[in-house]
C-alpha cells in the first residue's frame, strides 16, 4: 500500500467489536449515521457477503442525492470489511476497516487507498471523519 495515497483514520468507540461491526453492516443502522455533514441524511442497501453489493444515497439538505457504490471482497466477522468504494469522483478505490477489541471498547482503523488526486484525499480523510464521528455518537 503506498500509504501516501492512503487515507487512515482511528476512532476508540466505547462499543465492543460485535456491536460495532452490526453498526457497519446493518443497513438500517448506517443510514443512521453514514453522512458526511451536517445537515445530511443517508439511505443504505447492503447485500452484505462477500461479492454482494452495496449501495449509500447520501443526501444533502436541498435533496440532492449523490450516490456511493461498491462491492464486498473480505468479511471477517467483528474484525474486517474490505470493500471497493466508488462514486462521483473516485472509481475503484479500496477501503478496509479493521476492529480491534481494547478492554471493552473497540479500535476502528479505516484505511481508504487508491485516491490518486491529492485534493479528493483530503476531502475523503475530511468526510470519514465525520461519518466516524457520526459513527461513535450514535453507539
Amino acid at each position: 500500500m503506498n500509504q501516501a495515497q492512503a487515507v487512515v483514520v482511528q476512532r476508540l468507540l466505547k462499543a465492543t467489536p460485535e456491536r460495532v461491526f452490526t453498526a457497519l453492516t446493518d443497513a438500517e443502522i448506517m443510514s443512521q449515521w453514514f453522512f458526511a455533514r451536517p445537515g445530511w441524511s443517508a439511505t443504505v442497501e447492503n447485500s452484505f457477503e462477500v461479492g454482494g453489493a452495496y449501495s449509500i444515497n447520501l443526501i444533502g439538505p436541498e435533496g440532492h442525492a449523490f450516490a456511493h457504490t461498491g462491492e464486498y471482497r473480505e468479511i471477517v466477522p467483528n474484525q474486517k470489511i474490505v470493500f471497493t468504494w466508488n462514486s462521483l469522483t473516485v472509481r475503484d478505490t479500496l477501503v478496509t476497516i479493521e476492529l480491534k477489541p481494547v478492554a471493552e471498547q473497540t479500535e476502528l482503523t479505516l484505511t481508504h487507498e487508491l485516491i490518486t488526486d491529492p485534493v479528493q484525499r483530503e476531502q475523503h480523510d475530511q468526510g470519514w471523519n465525520f461519518v466516524l464521528q457520526n459513527l461513535e455518537n450514535i453507539l
